[in-house]
């Protein structure tokens, strides 16, 4: 008679230990879910980000001078989507995921359209503007600068230099220099100006791009962005009546400055470059700074 009961003993026995292991199962199945759960709210809260910021720098890059309502048609998409977050957030239970994310997707719109628009007027532009303006040849340094007012690039005449015993450097924490670009006729006043940043003395010294080189006679005119934060042609047009005043010179109204150098192709190279390369180093950047935020974030979230 004792079998049975060892029986039934062992068999309670195999039950209760398949019990044991279904519930084990069951929460080992539940925190593979959660931490899966979790390393997709952190990718999320990463890269989401991260694209947003790298797609509006990118549109303001490349594609703002032509279409720019494009670019604000998705400047709006992407702030719907961040508000999207934020009306959704107060309904999620598991924590405020949705609100971090809201956050972050803000704050990336913000960061892109700055450096988007900084990327655009700084560089793109000044590149677009040598594509589309005109050349001029055989430029005499007494011709009104009015008349050459849609130029691009000018090339000057052969007698044309650069006159660096009457350069001029205007110091408002960066030095903005200026020379005069005249040839043999001796003209009564300046119509155009050689001009650089951080390439000259206080007078009579200007070393900007190839002044020196007997053989630059090319002048790549230095667009006015008409940006606040990156335009030059105010602080250019001071060192001119600086100039004006310290050498007895006459300058025009309205003077064109110029990057006196050899080849004209190779300054619009540099403003692709430069503009291509702040994209690039822009996104590296963010990305780091996402990875920080969105772990920091994540963490948060976890951990109330």
């Amino acid at each position: 008679m004792p079998f049975p009961e060892n029986d039934t003993f062992l068999t309670g026995g195999s039950k209760s230990t398949n019990v044991r292991q279904k519930t084990t199962g069951a929460q080992r199945s539940g925190k593979v879910k959660t931490s899966s759960g979790s390393t997709a709210g952190l990718l999320l809260m990463i890269m989401l980000p991260w694209m947003i910021f790298t797609l509006l720098v990118t549109l303001f890059t490349f594609c703002y001078h032509h279409f720019h309502y494009i670019v604000w048609f998705m400047v709006l998409v992407f702030v719907t989507i961040a508000v999207l977050f934020f009306v959704v957030s107060p309904r999620n239970k598991k924590g405020p995921m949705y609100k971090y994310l809201g956050f972050l997707c803000s704050l990336a719109v913000v960061f892109g359209i700055i450096l988007g628009m900084y990327d655009y007027y700084e560089f793109m532009l000044i590149y677009y503007s040598y594509n589309e303006y005109r050349v001029y040849t055989d430029v005499l340094p007494s011709e009104p600068a009015a008349a050459h007012a849609d130029a691009g690039t000018m090339v000057f005449t052969e007698d044309s230099r650069v006159d660096t015993t009457k350069a001029l450097g205007y110091k408002a924490g960066t030095v903005y220099c200026v020379a005069p670009i005249l040839d043999d006729s001796q003209a009564s006043r300046v119509e155009y100006w050689a001009a650089g940043v951080d390439c000259c003395s206080q007078r009579a010294d200007f070393n900007c791009d190839d002044s020196w080189d007997p053989k630059a006679k090319t002048g790549v005119v230095i667009i006015d962005n008409g940006s606040i934060v990156t335009s030059k042609y105010d602080m250019y047009m001071k060192a001119v009546k600086q100039a004006e005043a310290a050498y007895g010179a006459l300058a025009a109204p309205k003077p064109i400055f110029v990057r006196w150098v050899t080849d004209p192709v190779k300054v619009e190279q540099e403003y692709w470059t430069w503009g291509v390369g702040f994209l690039v180093i822009s996104s590296a950047i963010y990305l780091f700074v996402s990875i920080v935020l969105g772990g920091l974030l994540h963490m948060a979230q976890r951990n109330p």
